[in-house]
């Protein structure tokens, strides 16, 4: 698999383990990322990581990746709602999955008599949504829209389910299996960026000189080292030649 065709199955596919229950585990979590367009990929590992977010406390272990995770979350929802020329090669239809799910929270939390200023309640109450283990997104929504908001839910949930595996079963090593959990998280999130970075970041090249954005930085170490759609090495050369495609 090339580096630049990853949007965080490489993450999910080395997660530590062997055992059956683990397998299932990592299937369960490949579907996010292997059966979704990137643009639906993007908005659910959003929502996941920002349940998660709301309703797992830091700890020392996790704090690094569990900050980095979010910050990187928000940036590419940022790219995807506010940068759409920029992310055109592969938002698809985030805008219309984005409107969508927010009606679709706003529904859900008026029925519950939730304020949505109240950021912890309103987690909380998404993830007490159960829902039957196959279940199909429109099972859970009830109607054909494009939200994505209990794909999240489902998806923070098996995440979760990670601090569960049987090497930190053990209470003296909770911790450790919230830190692996949000590793686990961070590092589909750098993926993502660097699949967006490989399509979309020659789109800003020409803007690096006046501070560009943090997609553009990423696309241009990829190119340092090779890597992504828009590099090619020639034979008996072993410099990355840049191709910028219009």
């Amino acid at each position: 698999m090339r580096v630049s065709s990853a949007r965080g199955d490489w993450s999910l596919r080395d997660i530590q383990g062997e055992d059956r229950e683990t397998e299932k585990k990592r299937e369960r979590l490949l579907r996010y990322v292997m059966e979704m367009d990137y643009d639906q990929s993007l908005l659910v590992w959003h929502i996941a990581t920002e349940l998660l977010y709301q309703s797992e406390p830091a700890t020392e272990e996790s704090h690094s990746d569990r900050e980095f995770s979010k910050i990187l979350s928000d940036y590419m929802m940022y790219l995807m709602m506010m940068q759409p020329t920029l992310m055109s090669a592969v938002v698809g239809i985030g805008k219309i999955r984005f409107r969508d799910t927010c009606e679709e929270a706003k529904r859900f939390f008026k029925r519950r008599h939730i304020e949505s200023r109240d950021i912890k309640m309103a987690s909380e109450a998404i993830l007490s949504v159960t829902a039957p283990a196959k279940a199909e997104p429109i099972d859970v929504k009830g109607d054909r829209s494009k939200s994505v908001l209990f794909d999240g839910s489902m998806l923070a949930k098996e995440l979760k389910g990670l601090k569960e595996l049987p090497e930190f079963k053990d209470g003296l090593k909770k911790a450790k299996g919230e830190a692996y959990m949000w590793e686990v998280v961070n590092k589909v999130w750098a993926e993502l960026l660097c699949y967006a970075a490989t399509k979309c970041g020659y789109r800003t090249a020409a803007q690096l000189s006046k501070g560009g954005e943090l997609i553009s930085f990423v696309w241009l170490l990829m190119a340092h080292f090779g890597l992504g759609d828009q590099f090619q090495i020639n034979q008996g050369d072993a410099r990355a030649k840049l191709v910028i495609g219009k």
